[in-house]
């Protein structure tokens, strides 16, 4: 199963494998956003993922405006089902402090589409966060699911990726693996899946319509999302960084 497979069928609505400043949740003065920057992250419950990403090519404009390259790799399992392991290669670009990537092609091209690490929560709201009570816009991204073919042809419809509204709660203190107690905004918010298909190693298997509960914790000392919960059809899944640097 591929990782794009992985996202929407164990929680698309539940995986988003995914920084901003204190006052302003961008991802430019991220901690890990250097040449060199390295970001692990770990996943128990439903959905268990590892990702150990690094950054490099890092250009910085201003504090709403960089970009870089961001590489690693990320091996999963879900409920029972096949595991995998996923090679991520993707330019990043923020703009007016929200992240965009698109995957880099075998000739130097950077085709959009595919897995977008957007989903992993750990790359800002484009927003600043100030307040219990406030609210984010929702948006949408589109996904393709299942294994590339020959010429890597993609072998399933593109899927899209609802998520709703975001509300952000009242300011709590956590315990967080990458830098222990922390005081920080959760945001919460839904994810809808549509009903889809994947080709997985050679077979082709319904993805079903899905619909989770996120809640994003936002840590301001570190300008990033440091944990993610997540729960889907009562069953729980937690994400978060390990290690940043």
């Amino acid at each position: 199963m591929s990782m794009h497979a992985l996202i929407l069928r164990g929680s698309l609505a539940a995986l988003a494998l995914l920084a901003a400043p204190a006052v302003h949740a961008g991802v430019c003065d991220a901690r890990f956003m250097h040449d060199g920057g390295r970001l692990v992250l770990a996943g128990s419950g439903i959905v268990k993922v590892s990702a150990d990403l690094t950054f490099s090519s890092v250009s910085k404009r201003g504090k709403e405006d960089c970009s870089a390259q961001v590489s690693g790799t990320a091996t999963y399992a879900l409920a029972g089902l096949p595991g995998g392991k996923s090679t991520l290669d993707h330019g990043m670009a923020v703009k007016g402090g929200r992240a965009t990537f698109e995957r880099r092609g075998d000739a130097g091209a950077s085709p959009r589409g595919g897995f977008d690490p957007r989903l992993l929560g750990v790359f800002g709201y484009g927003v600043p966060i100030t307040k219990e009570g406030q609210t984010l816009p929702a948006e949408t991204i589109r996904l393709e699911v299942g294994d590339r073919g020959p010429e890597g042809k993609v072998g399933v419809t593109p899927t899209v990726v609802r998520l709703g509204e975001k509300t952000v709660g009242r300011k709590q203190r956590i315990e967080t693996a990458a830098a222990g107690s922390q005081e920080c905004w959760p945001v919460s918010y839904a994810r809808d899946t549509d009903a889809t298909q994947a080709s997985i190693q050679g077979l082709v298997l319904p993805i079903p319509a899905m619909r989770s509960t996120v809640t994003d914790w936002f840590c301001p000392a570190l300008n990033m999302v440091l944990r993610q919960d997540i729960v889907q059809s009562g069953q729980k899944a937690v994400i978060e960084v390990t290690e940043v640097r």
